[in-house]
């Protein structure tokens, strides 16, 4: 049993972790409900253990209630399968009582071990320090992976004291996001991050790799044209500059962006 809609359908890992979902209301009743099904399968299992200062039960079986995302992150950060299960249920409890609403308050209130959990779910280096968490930071610990929130809506994201950011923008145009999942889909992940990294800096007017392809206007990632001005003025800037980059990174680069102005063409 796990919650569907954290695999969000049709997207291979790469994708999501560089392009997470907003939670609506649907995705905190659906995880409600979801995890009360799935706490009905442990049989035997006191859930609330999870929340306590001493442990949590061991289990057989690696719970899969986070999601087809979450288990690949947990893979990769090697996460405990009791993390996961103690992770769940502080997920649940904040939903359940609209501890979500109060981020803030809902982390102080949890115990050094419940704070430690959700560290090493996200994979924070340091401690989280609750008296200093801004609400949108809070507010990403506790989603699991494949969903955020930017509620400064300046195109990054606070998780606990560390930012992030994703790529494509959260009102990027449906065209230009099929494109790009076309694009990836068989990419290599360093890659994907690589590009994703570059296209962010262009459109928020920072400069990719030392490239200047900034379009002529900026913060104007909901418009179609945008991209293709990146594309465009990234593709011009290639073919107009001799190779001087190591290992082929030059042919590497035309390649990419002339697949991408394809793809878009094609919208």
């Amino acid at each position: 049993m796990s919650i569907s809609l954290v695999s969000q359908q049709g997207l291979k890992l790469s994708q999501l972790y560089v392009a997470p979902k907003t939670p609506d209301s649907y995705f905190y009743e659906q995880f409600k409900a979801a995890y009360a099904g799935y706490a009905d399968e442990q049989a035997g299992i006191d859930s609330s253990l999870a929340l306590a200062s001493n442990g949590v039960p061991d289990q057989d079986n690696k719970p899969s209630v986070m999601g087809d995302l979450y288990s690949e992150m947990a893979r990769r950060r090697g996460t405990s399968a009791q993390d996961t299960l103690a992770y769940a249920c502080i997920l649940n409890q904040a939903y359940n009582s609209n501890g979500i609403s109060d981020p803030q308050g809902f982390l102080k209130n949890l115990s050094a071990y419940q704070l430690a959990v959700v560290q090493h779910v996200h994979g924070l280096a340091e401690t989280i320090n609750t008296s200093t968490l801004s609400r949108e930071g809070a507010t990403n610990l506790l989603l699991p992976d494949g969903y955020s929130v930017d509620l400064s809506h300046n195109h990054q994201e606070e998780i606990g004291a560390a930012i992030t950011m994703h790529f494509p923008p959260r009102d990027a145009p449906a065209e230009f996001l099929q494109a790009w999942a076309n694009m990836v889909d068989d990419m290599d992940e360093d890659d994907v991050m690589t590009y994703s990294l570059i296209m962010h800096s262009a459109i928020f007017g920072r400069a990719g790799s030392g490239e200047q392809i900034k379009p002529a206007d900026q913060h104007v990632s909901d418009r179609l044209d945008t991209y293709r001005d990146i594309v465009l003025n990234a593709l011009n800037f290639l073919t107009e500059t001799p190779s001087g980059k190591p290992g082929g990174q030059h042919t590497k680069d035309l390649a990419f962006y002339t697949r991408l102005q394809d793809l878009l063409d094609r919208q």
